[in-house]
């Protein structure tokens, strides 16, 4: 299954997973919502899961519709949670979240986020013990996928535009990207050679 699509189960099968956790009785649940958090949860459009504070435990990344701002339910004592509202920079008002990928893109152990919006931008947020602004990725992308397309260990990005172009954005292991390239197979293979070459 390619990543862009296996991204996408994922995300349903988690999105489905936590609706179902809230239509179990309370005492069910095993955990504590954050007061005025459950009517926003059942709207969510976007979740990720990861430990974002690194104490062990899960804590989970959402977006509602309409919404300029991730908000991070942070894993706390007992089943409960702490709410904190991530403000997302360049993104205007008529503009709204859609997609959430928790990844360690810069490979200092901490789980960083890439966020998609409506109008095709896409936002990195690096965590250096909090998740903050680091760039915006140039283009209009319609969804994209994060893993490592040219075998050199770093997370890039792989995106599609409105119209169906694929291009990627290399990572370059620091919480940078390259600027995006169309994908051909040739393109790809040329990218990976050099690569190599830079390790030799």
């Amino acid at each position: 299954m390619p990543g862009h699509q296996r991204n996408a189960c994922m995300k349903k099968q988690l999105l489905t997973f936590c609706l179902s956790l809230l239509s179990l009785p309370l005492a069910a649940q095993q955990f504590t919502l954050p007061a005025g958090y459950e009517s926003q949860q059942q709207k969510a459009v976007a979740i990720a899961s990861a430990d974002f504070n690194g104490d062990g435990k899960s804590d989970f990344a959402f977006a509602v519709p309409s919404s300029q701002q991730v908000t991070l339910l942070l894993a706390g004592p007992n089943g409960s949670y702490q709410a904190v509202a991530l403000a997302i920079p360049g993104i205007s008002s008529l503009d709204s979240i859609t997609d959430l990928v928790a990844a360690d893109i810069d490979g200092n152990g901490r789980i960083d986020l890439v966020v998609g919006t409506t109008n095709g931008t896409v936002v990195f947020l690096q965590n250096n013990g909090s998740l903050e602004y680091k760039s915006t990725i140039p283009g209009s992308v319609q969804a994209f996928s994060v893993e490592d397309q040219n075998h050199d260990t770093h997370l890039d990005l792989t995106l599609l535009s409105p119209t169906g172009a694929l291009t990627v954005a290399l990572g370059n292991g620091d919480g940078t990207f390259a600027a995006p390239f169309a994908v051909t197979s040739d393109a790809l293979a040329s990218s990976v050679n050099g690569r190599a070459r830079g390790k030799e």
